[in-house]
């Protein structure tokens, strides 16, 4: 089995080189075929044609979201096994074969890894990474589990067919399509050894934007097909969603013995939070009552 991996990139001339070096360290055997899908303003892509010649380079222009870009990755990739990370990530260096050991082994839709942060992340990184990938910290999760992270996935390209319109039309959103793999019972699997770093580097406004687009894409896709009582009911409930979060978010941090971090970083992290609630709070707000999600294209 070949992987081909699709590096979504915003932005990311400063991390794309370490991404991609950590990606090359997995030739000869593992990888194939690596797809940088770009949407920078920074010079990202051309300093990737001439450092890493043999990536394939998509660019991206106008605003998109992460998901959008994976979307147009996978529908390019031609190896049997896609995987999904982005420019602020290094995998470690048995990650492909720790991946595709996986597969062999068993017959995964989706296999995904651990997301560790790299030492001396800034404050923002350090919140952006305790939000989005601190329930992924930990290795002890093995085998068969619900969910995977988006930014160190894996999954059977076959399995993805099905819903190649959906992803051309929406882009690639994990959480959507791993409900949907469930429902066709398929199974998702967690690899301890497939890991990647975070490196961080991302815009903090720029992240805060992209949190509100989710969280409200999050909201009216999560009130679709509800009563009106159910609506409001969520409504109503909707100021204590910013706890719920942070209270999942210090479990995970102190598990993951990043108790420190998570203090230092918490003014960043709050601001994040609330971009998220507000973002979920408009998708209840703006679902149509026939289902109609009202989310933007892109942001």
């Amino acid at each position: 089995m070949r992987l081909s991996v699709v590096v979504a990139a915003q932005d990311a001339r400063a991390t794309i080189g370490r991404c991609l070096e950590g990606l090359e360290r997995q030739r000869p055997g593992s990888l194939g075929q690596v797809i940088l899908v770009d949407n920078s303003s920074d010079g990202t892509a051309e300093y990737v044609r001439q450092r890493f010649p043999s990536v394939e380079v998509v660019e991206r222009t106008g605003r998109a979201l992460i998901p959008e870009l994976w979307g147009a990755g996978i529908l390019r990739s031609s190896g049997e096994i896609v995987a999904l990370t982005t420019a602020q990530m290094v995998p470690d260096k048995q990650w492909a074969q720790a991946l595709l050991q996986e597969y062999a082994r068993h017959s995964w839709a989706g296999v995904g890894g651990v997301i560790l942060p790299a030492p001396k992340l800034s404050l923002p990184d350090q919140a952006v990474y305790w939000l989005r990938y601190g329930r992924y910290a930990r290795r002890t999760a093995v085998g068969a589990v619900g969910d995977i992270p988006g930014d160190n996935a894996s999954y059977r390209r076959a399995q993805l067919l099905p819903f190649a319109e959906r992803i051309r039309r929406e882009g690639f959103w994990e959480n959507e399509v791993h409900a949907l793999l469930h429902r066709r019972g398929a199974r998702l699997c967690a690899a301890p050894e497939a890991t990647v770093r975070y490196h961080g580097g991302t815009r903090f406004a720029r992240f805060a934007r992209q949190r509100l687009a989710h969280g409200r894409r999050f909201g009216a896709q999560r009130i679709v097909g509800l009563g009106p009582a159910r609506r409001v009911l969520l409504v109503a409930v909707w100021p204590f969603t910013p706890l719920a979060f942070l209270a999942r978010i210090c479990r995970d941090a102190l598990g993951a013995g990043g108790g420190g971090s998570l203090v230092r970083a918490l003014p960043a992290l709050l601001c994040l939070l609330m971009c998220w609630s507000l973002g979920e709070l408009l998708g209840y707000l703006s679902a149509g009552p026939k289902g109609d999600s009202g989310c933007p294209e892109t942001a």
